[in-house]
């Protein structure tokens, strides 16, 4: 049986959870959530989880420590719990852009991770226990055996690992992910004051307005994390829409 941390229990991080908890080889899982709401939302749910409300309460080892939290929180909390834990713990987080782990030095147990997964809800309320069944997850590439303990976390959730290393990850995520959310945002708020009835939504508008209508402080996060990246992308994506433009002519 395994000890396992999860440091945010919110919607990813709940989730998560309950995926462990499903398992056959029970945990043992302790959730910190310093959210008054959300811990309300978890502990009226019927489970297990060992609570906490701030990580300098925990007081035991795990084996695995992964960190759910929004981005500007996650550098402070690598190296608290670096400090508070035993290094034979895996250290990983979640975050969906990696340009702030180079605010820091990393201990040598922690991997980056970023399963491919998410929602446009956030909160535990939301949780989802199938979230991360049969999708992929990259993890940053670092040569430890660390890295091969977190691989068989993750495929023990029936997730498909890949290893690349920090700049591929942002540079990719930022085309196929940050970027499009982006553009989806922009897209929103081109509508504002159209009063549209949402009956009249086709399908590829729906989506589109789906995205663009997700966690607006969590993707402000993304954007600033991964800013260079998306510029780039958004250059290409402005010759291209410029190019493509003189079909309306």
């Amino acid at each position: 049986m395994n000890r396992i941390l999860i440091v945010g229990g919110g919607f990813m991080g709940y989730s998560l959870s309950m995926a462990l908890a499903a398992r056959a080889d029970k945990h043992e899982i302790s959730i910190v959530e310093p959210n008054l709401n959300n811990k309300t939302l978890i502990q009226n749910k019927p489970s297990d989880f060992i609570l906490y409300d701030d990580l300098e309460k925990v007081g035991i080892d795990f084996d695995f420590i992964i960190i759910c939290s929004p981005i500007k929180q996650i550098p402070k909390i690598i190296l608290k719990a670096a400090a508070m834990f035993s290094s034979k713990a895996v250290i990983t987080d979640i975050s969906s852009s990696k340009q702030h782990l180079n605010s820091i030095k990393l201990p040598k147990n922690f991997v980056s991770s970023h399963p491919i997964c998410g929602s446009d809800k956030s909160g535990p309320e939301y949780a989802d226990v199938n979230l991360f069944a049969n999708k992929t997850v990259v993890l940053i590439h670092s040569e430890s055996d660390y890295e091969e303990k977190l691989s068989k976390f993750w495929e023990s959730l029936k997730m498909e690992v890949i290893s690349i290393d920090l700049a591929t990850h942002d540079k990719v995520f930022g085309l196929v992910s940050h970027l499009p959310h982006f553009i989806a945002r922009a897209y929103k708020e081109s509508l504002d004051g159209e009063n549209i009835n949402p009956k009249l939504f086709a399908g590829s508008g729906k989506e589109i307005e789906r995205l663009g209508a997700s966690n607006e402080a969590l993707w402000d996060e993304i954007f600033s994390d991964n800013a260079k990246n998306i510029k780039a992308g958004l250059e290409k994506f402005e010759i291209a829409l410029k190019r493509i433009r003189q079909k309306l002519t």
